[in-house]
């Protein structure tokens, strides 16, 4: 709900303030919901599709971390056998 609330405010204010009930009668404010819905599912989409993307950025980035995490046990392990070389 708090993400619902502040995904609004962010979206009206900054973003795109359209959609929103110019007066306050029945009608301005049935068709400001559906407008305001349809505008914070836009906003989630372009949120998934960037958080999904970082995602795959640190999936890509986990090889270098294990081939650094292999060399330094493969280092550990010859300095375990070899101690005094």
């Amino acid at each position: 709900m708090k993400f619902l609330v502040l995904t609004c405010i962010f979206l009206n204010v900054l973003v795109a303030p359209w959609g929103l009930a110019q007066r306050a009668a029945h009608w301005g404010c049935a068709c400001a919901v559906p407008l305001i819905l349809c505008k914070v599912c836009l906003f989630v989409l372009v949120l998934v599709a960037i958080e999904s993307s970082l995602a795959k950025l640190r999936l890509f980035r986990i090889s270098e971390f294990l081939g650094a995490a292999f060399v330094i046990s493969v280092a550990a392990m010859v300095t375990s056998i070899f101690p005094g070389a």
